[in-house]
């Protein structure tokens, strides 16, 4: 059978790869069907519609983008009249409603490999589809909609063929992507409230391997072929706590030294992170990596955020990481439910002390359906509803908060304040004209230029230096 993934205008940045479609590319093609995407960004979704005749229309779709991805398909649909319209991603999981949406067949919850896989081979064999473990699938006929329980989780992750990265190259036009996406784990075994694990753990309640782990054999060799066919020049590991493994860490670290010798950015948790760990990191070619501040106060950071650690573990493990040589991005946010600009504020006095090299912040977006989202109802700052959640937190944010308009000013100046900590002293100044639409908009651009240019020469630069060497952008690196 044909199948296209399709992306609305927006849904994708210039860089993003998204490795779950890539995934099921792979296990679908593996499984005899033809698979293609399309980006309404980079060409006529239309005519490659009207091109393919594919059999299924996929969308795989994050929150925020959920209406775009609903018209995309609805405009397509005429074209091919027979085909089948599914939606998964982990939008469509948490909101399985989805499939009572006009020109919805089914909603795909949970892991997809071998849920896509299944329906495909049915409809090809003209089986019913009714009965689908992980689907809601909404009847032709009757519009009545079958809900079916989640499947298993997939034990052996080796056991899956590596993603399909040939489904891109359309795109390439000619220049070999120089920096790749890679996963070793699925899974998470920490409760962050706003985080979506702990609510997609649910599902799977019954399910005791929700944290699983790739060999790193099986990692190592999708590296080796990534290398042997793109212009590689950083690896970045989407993992959520790339070393909660101490010992898979230590095996990888030494064949990845030995086997690839690219560096590579991943995902820590500060909590975790020592000098034992670090110096696995830096001696195997790690050369920037992302942690989670998210809060100054650590009542707050613990009670409603759900990260027990300490503002000190949190100061040391950033030490431990400057002081390798390692470019630090910290990921916080502001406007959290139930707090005040001035707890912000301690937000951005505790990143300033630990000097990363991009404070990164979103306007906080409680989710329905998380523990973080509830507690913003309960505050009375949101109303719950999912279409109030705007396609990106950097703009404007969707809570009720009483200093609503400081904090999205603050939003936009807290990266530059970090990295230029004498601007600490005029902020309060500079909130004090929050109601000014002008300063907004000049704030805006500023803050997203800024982000730009510190992602492009500092955390996921292009050619990036040898860990040890000067590298490009100003230095936060104590002495």
């Amino acid at each position: 059978m044909k199948v296209l993934f399709l992306f609305s205008r927006g849904s994708l940045g210039p860089d993003d790869e998204p490795i779950g479609v890539l995934y099921l590319s792979a296990f679908l093609k593996a499984h005899g069907h033809t698979v293609d995407i399309g980006i309404e960004d980079k060409e006529d979704i239309h005519e490659l519609v009207r091109r393919m005749q594919p059999d299924i229309l996929a969308y795989s779709v994050i929150t925020g983008f959920q209406n775009d991805m609903l018209a995309l398909n609805r405009s397509v649909r005429p074209l091919v009249p027979n085909a089948l319209s599914v939606f998964g991603g982990p939008h469509s999981t948490f909101y399985p409603e989805t499939v009572n949406e006009e020109g919805v067949d089914g909603v795909c919850i949970g892991e997809g490999e071998l849920a896509f896989a299944e329906l495909l081979d049915r409809l090809e064999k003209g089986q019913s589809i009714n009965e689908l473990q992980s689907w809601f699938i909404k009847s032709k006929d009757t519009g009545i909609v079958h809900r079916n329980a989640v499947r298993p989780l997939i034990d052996d992750l080796d056991s899956l063929p590596f993603p399909d990265r040939e489904l891109l190259r359309k795109y390439d036009q000619g220049r070999k992507p120089t920096m790749l996406h890679f996963m070793g784990v699925r899974g998470c075994p920490f409760s962050c409230s706003y985080c979506f694990n702990h609510a997609y753990r649910k599902l799977y309640k019954n399910d005791k391997g929700y944290v699983r782990f790739r060999s790193v054999g099986s990692i190592i060799r999708e590296l080796q072929l990534a290398k042997a066919s793109f212009n590689l020049k950083l690896v970045r590991f989407l993992d959520d706590t790339f070393i909660v493994n101490r010992k898979w860490l230590k095996e990888f670290s030494q064949q990845y030294k030995e086997k690839i010798g690219i560096q590579f950015q991943c995902n820590v948790r500060l909590d975790l992170v020592d000098n034992w760990t670090v110096n696995l990191l830096t001696s195997a070619g790690g050369y920037s990596v992302s942690a989670g501040l998210e809060h100054g106060n650590e009542m707050i950071r613990e009670h409603i955020l759900k990260r027990k650690m300490s503002n000190a573990q949190i100061v040391e493990a950033c030490r431990i990481i400057k002081k390798a040589g390692m470019r630090l991005l910290l990921h916080n946010m502001v406007g959290v439910p139930g707090t005040s600009i001035q707890d912000d504020l301690e937000t951005l006095d505790l990143n300033i002390m630990c000097k990363p090299d991009y404070a990164w912040v979103s306007l906080c977006a409680p989710y329905p359906q998380t523990d973080l989202g509830r507690f913003a109802q309960d505050c009375g700052e949101f109303d719950g509803a999912v279409n109030s959640l705007p396609p990106t937190y950097h703009v404007r944010t969707p809570l009720r908060l009483v200093d609503k308009h400081k904090v999205e000013h603050l939003h936009k100046l807290f990266p530059i304040v970090v990295r230029i900590p004498a601007l600490r002293g005029v902020l309060p100044l500079i909130l004090r004209f929050s109601d000014s639409d002008l300063l907004f908009s000049v704030l805006t651009k500023l803050h997203f230029k800024f982000k730009k240019y510190s992602y492009d020469s500092v955390i996921y630069p292009k050619q990036p230096k040898k860990v040890g060497q000067s590298q490009s952008g100003p230095s936060n690196t104590p002495g």
